[in-house]
């Protein structure tokens, strides 16, 4: 079976579930939020390796 969706279902999901989905993450202990808005590839890498960095030096 083949499911399609229409762009109204994309919208919904952007406008409605999305930001469900962000406030239930944000509100876990065990989840953590990198802040890579307005980074470039590079920079967005240079980031997350400082993160993995951290993580496995502290835990």
């Amino acid at each position: 079976m083949i499911l399609s969706f229409s762009r109204n279902f994309f919208e919904h999901h952007l406008k409605y579930l999305l930001p469900l989905k962000r406030k239930w993450f944000y509100g876990r202990e065990n989840v953590d939020v990198l802040n890579v808005d307005n980074l470039n590839a590079d920079e967005v890498g240079k980031k997350v390796k400082e993160w993995v960095d951290f993580c496995m030096e502290h835990y």
